[in-house]
């Protein structure tokens, strides 16, 4: 590993941390933070606001593309689309266009992980076709490249000014019932977020069919409360002064959370796996505290199911434009 962060809140600290670390390594430093990681980080210390975008990434994308000039589109893919094993073409696809393909949805990938959340699901479903694309896949690709090319100063924004009433760490999941036509598998998502500011993110074909929809979305909910556990373990040692439990779990399914509330054994619950009851355990121990939320108020939902422009644009306003200002830190 050769690129990494250091952060501190006294300067004294880094000093000594850097003189350490030069007696062993060549250490090159340059100044003030702006880029890191192929990102750009931009800082307003008057609003103490941050934001961190992938502008050069999305250009270099939108050239192996050859879509430089294309017409951008309002959502990273088209509402309801769904896509599947049977639009794969019958004889193979070329290597050549296997490959660039490939290419192609890794830096897609690579933007997604970083800094644009917003276009998880879409990139998800279409690294499942990578070893044989079909033009419907290319189509959807090509797709959400028009997307990046009308959102591509859009990133992460963090503002550390934000009011003390805002609610602290806290999450939302959700699930989108065997959505997956080829394995009748459910697409499970979950957001976290530190007050305003987002900090991971997460959508994914689940590893096994669930039978209906509370299933599923108890299936989602385990997976983020896993998550939570690993967020109160990282805020403890960050700040060990703050309780920072029982961390808020929004779900907009009501059964789920008469579930995790009212453990019942019955016909319809009898056959869940155990790891899913993970979700109930935490709930147990104060850890996380699920709660119900409208569907239209449920963040998740970007990360299963392809939305309207409306719905898509309402969901994701956590990712916005970057300042204008261009300040280092």
């Amino acid at each position: 590993m050769d690129d990494f962060i250091f952060v501190c809140e006294q300067e004294t600290t880094w000093i000594a941390f850097l003189k350490q670390l030069s007696k062993r390594f060549n250490v090159p430093t340059h100044g003030d933070l702006v880029t890191f990681l192929g990102m750009s980080i931009l800082y307003d210390p008057v609003a103490r606001t941050m934001s961190i975008t992938q502008t050069n990434a999305i250009n270099t994308l939108l050239e192996r593309a050859g879509l430089t000039d294309c017409n951008p589109v309002v959502t990273p893919c088209q509402p309801g689309l769904v896509w599947t094993q049977q639009d794969c073409p019958k004889e193979n696809a070329s290597s050549d266009k296997c490959t660039q393909y490939r290419a192609l949805i890794a830096l897609a990938n690579f933007i997604a992980n970083w800094t644009r959340p917003d276009i998880t699901f879409t990139v998800n479903k279409l690294c499942k076709f990578m070893n044989n694309p079909g033009p419907v896949h290319w189509q959807a690709l090509k797709h959400l490249i028009r997307y990046l090319k009308g959102t591509s100063t859009l990133g992460l924004n963090f503002s550390f000014g934000q009011p003390a009433n805002v609610q602290g760490l806290h999450g939302y999941t959700d699930a989108s019932y065997a959505d997956c036509p080829d394995t009748s598998k459910s697409t499970i998502g979950y957001v976290f977020f530190y007050g305003n500011a987002i900090l991971s993110w997460f959508s994914k074909l689940h590893t096994f069919v669930t039978t209906c929809t509370n299933h599923s979305e108890y299936a989602a909910l385990a997976a983020g409360a896993k998550e939570a556990q690993w967020f109160v373990l990282l805020f403890s040692q960050l700040e060990p002064s703050i309780k920072h439990t029982p961390v808020p779990l929004f779900v907009d399914n009501s059964g789920v959370v008469s579930l995790v509330f009212n453990p019942v054994d019955h016909q319809s619950n009898k056959h869940i796996r155990v790891a899913c009851h993970f979700a109930r355990e935490l709930t147990d121990e104060q850890i996380i505290a699920p709660q119900r939320v409208a569907t239209d108020k449920n963040l998740a939902d970007v990360f299963t199911k392809s939305l309207g422009n409306a719905t898509f644009k309402a969901l994701t306003s956590f990712v916005q434009a970057a300042p204008a200002r261009h300040t280092k830190i």
